[in-house]
C-alpha cells in the first residue's frame, strides 16, 4: 500500500488512540498489527475493529484466554484475531481472514 493512501487511514483514528493501541499491546511484545475491515475506512465509528496482532507470547496460552493478556483501550468492540506466527501461517490463502488482510490499514511490525 502507498504510504500517502497509510497516512490517510491512519488520520481515521485519534492519534492518541494508536499511541494507546500499541502502548496496550506492547506487554506482548507483537511482531506485526494489522487493522483491516470497515474500520479502515470509518476509524473508531465502524462497527467493530478487526486486528490480527502476532506474538510468540500467545503461545500456549488457550485461544479463549489470549485476550485477558491484553488490556486495550476503551471505547471499540475489537474482534480479535491473537496469533503466533507459525498458526497465522498456517491459515490459508483462500481463508476469509487472509482475504480480509488485503486491504490491511495499518501495518505495524516489531513495536
Amino acid at each position: 500500500m502507498e504510504s500517502s493512501k497509510i497516512g490517510e487511514i491512519i488520520s481515521n483514528f485519534p492519534e492518541s488512540f494508536i499511541e494507546d493501541l500499541i502502548a496496550s499491546l506492547k506487554p506482548v511484545s507483537p511482531t506485526k498489527i494489522m487493522i483491516f475491515g470497515s474500520a479502515v475506512y470509518q476509524g473508531l465509528e465502524a462497527r467493530d475493529l478487526d486486528i490480527v496482532v502476532i506474538s510468540e507470547k500467545f503461545k500456549g496460552v488457550l485461544w479463549h484466554r489470549r485476550k485477558d493478556i491484553l488490556h486495550l483501550p476503551k471505547g471499540p468492540k475489537y474482534d480479535l484475531n491473537l496469533l503466533t506466527e507459525l498458526e497465522f501461517q498456517l491459515i490459508p490463502s483462500s481463508h476469509p481472514l487472509k482475504k480480509g488482510l488485503e486491504d490491511c490499514c495499518l501495518y505495524l511490525e516489531g513495536i
